[in-house]
């Protein structure tokens, strides 16, 4: 971290701890990790952090695999293993499902941001990424949300890639969708409200800035959107 003028703002010491998937025969990396044993790690883990004079480093937890797992295993902690945990992290792997809306407001209930610290999927088309993004935004409320990982093979990477053999072999359409949201929602924008999950707004306060990105359906249809909040309006952009 030094070396590289790093700055780590969080640790997790979690993956999906509380899946039945992590078994001896099992063929992915993993350990099962119950309630009571996160919450004598994540005490441990901050004591020790702060011991060490890092107490500006946020324990992050539990990166759960889905929304009502990580809404469950929240809230059997009880309060001081919440006040432990600086920020709360899950993976989206209930796609179009599950209770993002019920694990916000747990969370933010006590006054805790969300991650998305891990998202994926086999489609390399990207019509899956743009409507799991847009509901997350939309009900779940992230401030970070984090792809699988660019290069992967089977529709999972960006760029479709065999990492074992270090080849790559074109980028995929995926790589393209997220684009519209990354290349024109920056660092500071603040994502505002809208009718529809299926539309991201994001806003720049300094320069004025206004990023409409809507996912299309599988037909066509006809979009209005009502901008007489902002007041005068210059023309902008269609990409």
């Amino acid at each position: 971290a030094d070396h590289w003028n790093l700055h780590f703002v969080s640790v997790e010491p979690f993956n999906e701890a509380s899946s039945l998937w992590w078994t001896s025969t099992g063929t992915q990396e993993g350990c099962h990790i119950g309630s009571e044993a996160q919450q004598k790690v994540i005490l441990y883990l901050r004591e020790e952090l702060d011991k060490r004079g890092l107490n500006q480093t946020m324990v992050s937890a539990s990166d759960e695999n889905t929304y009502d797992g990580a809404l469950k295993m929240w809230t059997s902690f009880p309060d001081n293993v919440r006040a432990s945990v600086g920020r709360v992290n899950v993976h989206g792997y209930s796609y179009a499902y599950g209770g993002r809306d019920k694990l916000y407001d747990a969370v933010h209930k006590q006054g805790k941001r969300l991650w998305n610290s891990e998202y994926g999927e086999g489609n390399a088309t990207g019509l899956p990424l743009a409507e799991n993004l847009s509901l997350d935004l939309f009900w779940l409320h992230p401030t970070a949300w984090t792809y699988w990982q660019p290069f992967d093979g089977s529709g999972w990477g960006m760029i479709e890639s065999d990492p074992a053999k270090g080849t790559t072999a074109g980028v995929a359409s995926k790589y393209y969708v997220m684009a519209q949201y990354s290349r024109h929602i920056r660092k500071g924008m603040q994502i505002i409200g809208s009718e529809k999950a299926e539309t991201v707004a994001a806003y720049d306060e300094k320069n004025k800035r206004l990023v409409i990105v809507t996912r299309n359906l599988d037909k066509s249809q006809n979009i209005t959107y009502d901008l007489s909040q902002f007041g005068r309006i210059t023309d902008g952009t269609v990409s």
